[in-house]
């Protein structure tokens, strides 16, 4: 019977687990293999792209490979020239028992957690944390329970080393990750690269002329990019927003809205506004941040990321008490840490835009907060991170 069946090959994949947790710390690894993954395996995009774009568009020796479980996005990666495989594939979950290194972005099922916890782990994360993350976020952590805390305290304890934008964050990191400060590496995001320049192979996993549509329309008119950030209830953001008064102020000032949504949000947005465009779920945000004149979200931590352009961001927190009281505690204090005016219905938002384009008056603050939170206002984090790796592995090579 079907379920009978359904219920062996449930059986046959616990097994496999198993084996897999067990031959993971069994199994030589290779230093100079490393794997990389996503958002547990169905995106291309965040530091680890970043990263992984760097060194295999580069001339190191080291064999980076890709994880995904999506057959669409392996089958354009090695379209075009790149290693990759479906984690959890036979072949994928080998590679992974041999990398040196594994690279992620949320977690260890990026890249598959049964097969990577035998390697030295390198949490990039994805953003700079206004919000609480991780351990230091107690609604997280109540819906864990014991045992689940307890196997995420362990599994935290084999990372490597977590990246991040600068010093002045290694303690956050290093109790929401339960790691030493020492192997917390202020080296910057590799994902920021894309923010001064395109980067080869950027825009793999989504439809390359939505970027370059963004392009044109940058050269021809002011851009105001809206992307806010998830929220945990569910609640939605486009709803608070007056579209059609939206459309019609960057008529008025020959702009047009992008409305960036987090990739969580199924909201669709029509066609009848000129003005405001909904750009593709799938469409990663930090190419098309380049192009973007204003930058407005919420506690989104890609505000943190446009400070390296050094423009206007205009902020949006319709519902920060709630937000506050419902979905996730913050680090720091809103006020203090976001450099730029604030807005709470469409008429006030429209009327700080234009004061954001024709007199940009935050210019001090946002070097402010910039200077605090970035040690690197560059394009190479991707650079700094793999050459520090790179320097671990001829360290232990040169000792062996």
């Amino acid at each position: 019977m079907p379920t009978d069946a359904a219920a062996v090959r449930a059986a046959l994949d616990r097994l496999l687990t198993l084996a897999l947790y067990a031959l993971s710390f069994l199994v030589p690894r290779d230093e100079r293999l490393w794997a990389f993954g996503c958002s547990g395996g169905t995106r291309f995009a965040e530091n680890s792209k970043y990263l992984f774009l760097h060194l295999a568009n580069g001339d190191s020796d080291v064999r980076p490979v890709w994880m995904t479980r999506r057959d669409d996005l392996l089958a354009d990666l090695r379209a075009a020239g790149y290693e990759a495989y479906h984690r959890d594939s036979l072949r994928g979950r080998l590679t992974t028992l041999r990398a040196g290194h594994v690279f992620f972005t949320h977690s260890l099922n990026d890249v598959g957690m049964e097969a990577a916890l035998g390697s030295e782990p390198v949490n990039l994360w994805h953003g700079v944390p206004l919000k609480r993350i991780s351990l230091d976020d107690s609604y997280y952590r109540h819906r864990m329970g014991l045992a689940n805390l307890i196997r995420t305290l362990l599994i935290y304890r084999t990372y490597r080393y977590v990246v991040v934008t600068s010093a002045a964050l290694r303690s956050r990191f290093a109790t929401a990750f339960n790691v030493d400060e020492e192997r917390i590496l202020p080296l910057g995001y590799p994902r920021n690269d894309a923010l001064f320049g395109p980067v080869e192979g950027e825009t793999i996993g989504f439809d390359a002329d939505a970027l370059a549509d963004v392009e044109a329309l940058a050269a021809d008119r002011d851009v105001v990019l809206y992307a806010p950030t998830w929220r945990e209830s569910g609640r939605g953001v486009v709803e608070h927003l007056d579209l059609a008064r939206l459309d019609e102020w960057a008529r008025e000032h020959d702009a047009t809205v992008l409305l960036k949504l987090h990739p969580n949000a199924a909201v669709e947005v029509g066609e009848e506004y000129e003005h405001v465009v909904h750009l593709p779920a799938e469409l990663d945000v930090h190419p098309a941040m380049r192009h973007a004149d204003v930058l407005v979200t919420d506690y989104s931590s890609l505000y943190f990321d446009f400070l390296l352009l050094d423009r206007p961001l205009v902020f949006f927190p319709f519902d920060l008490e709630r937000y506050l009281a419902e979905d996730r505690e913050l680090y720091f204090d809103y006020d203090d840490t976001t450099p730029g005016p604030k807005a709470t219905d469409t008429e006030s938002l429209c009327a700080e835009l234009t004061e954001a384009l024709e007199d940009d008056g935050y210019a001090e603050e946002r070097a402010r907060v910039r200077e605090r939170f970035f040690d690197h206002v560059d394009g190479e984090s991707s650079r700094r991170v793999s050459e520090r790796l790179l320097a671990d592995v001829e360290a232990k090579e040169a000792a062996e």
